[in-house]
């Protein structure tokens, strides 16, 4: 079983997969003065998924890069069963691990997706 697809592909083995699981709160919401909150949620439960991968090769590094920079992507993810979501790419790492002369580069590899 995939953990994740993006657009129906799966994407080399992850080593790392957090579900964050957010609220959107709107514009009426706040403290006053007193400190007692007044909140206003606009939406529950916004999905946000980390994903890392380690030593990864250049090709796999760019294989991840390229499937989570469109600007929207449909995801099928493992959330206790498979669920699906049009999500988008926030933050992307991707780290340099071992630079070998002649030989293969090594890349730790992490994205957030983030639920629309």
């Amino acid at each position: 079983m995939n953990l994740i697809e993006i657009d129906g592909a799966a994407l080399p083995e992850i080593t790392t997969y957090r579900v964050t699981l957010s609220d959107a709160d709107g514009p009426n919401s706040g403290r006053a003065e007193n400190a007692v909150m007044t909140r206003d949620r606009v939406r529950a439960n916004i999905t946000k998924i980390e994903l890392g991968w380690k030593n990864m090769t250049t090709a796999q590094m760019s294989e991840i890069i390229d499937r989570v920079t469109p600007e929207e992507f449909s995801v099928n993810y493992f959330f206790g069963t498979m669920r699906s979501a049009k999500m988008y790419a926030g933050d992307k790492t991707i780290e340099l691990k071992i630079l070998e002369e002649g030989g293969e580069s090594r890349w730790d590899v992490s994205a957030n997706l983030v639920e629309y």
